[in-house]
């Protein structure tokens, strides 16, 4: 009962944050293993704007049995024409309760002032670089840099 309540919590966040409330900004998740994250999750950002200036930032959301004081992860991009960059972000969670109380999310500033200058699909995935326990969704929220 309780992981069928976990897994509903992170569907629902995970369409709210897509939606993205007409802030102007953009979110893409992806559910993960709750018992054992291990692999790489995959985003699919599809992009048509090539100038405008963009902060992206990695969120997990998660619940009281993701312990970790902090969390190494492998993040790889690929641009449209097959490009890729691949490198390594030390995410330090702030376990801070979302208002239901169930999970909690954490967020974390990836990179400013970012131009996407291809159009087509970007591919990010997001690898912990080690096991992990309690991480029901990862995901990228994009914003215009301000």
């Amino acid at each position: 009962m309780r992981r069928r309540t976990m897994q509903t919590a992170a569907a629902a966040f995970a369409l709210l944050t897509l939606v993205g409330c007409g802030t102007g900004r953009q979110s893409y998740a992806t559910d993960t293993d709750l018992k054992r994250w291990d692999c790489g999750a995959e985003l699919l950002l599809p992009n048509i704007d090539t100038t405008t200036l963009r902060d992206i930032s990695i969120f997990i959301y998660h619940t009281d049995d993701f312990r970790e004081d902090s969390l190494s992860l492998r993040i790889t991009t690929t641009t449209p024409d097959s490009l890729y960059h691949r490198e390594e972000l030390l995410f330090v969670p702030h376990h801070r309760r979302n208002a239901v109380g169930v999970s909690c999310e954490d967020v974390v500033t990836y990179r400013r002032e970012v131009v996407f200058d291809r159009q087509g699909d970007y591919k990010i995935t997001i690898t912990p670089l080690r096991p992990v326990k309690g991480v029901a969704a990862v995901g990228i929220q994009l914003s215009k840099s301000e």
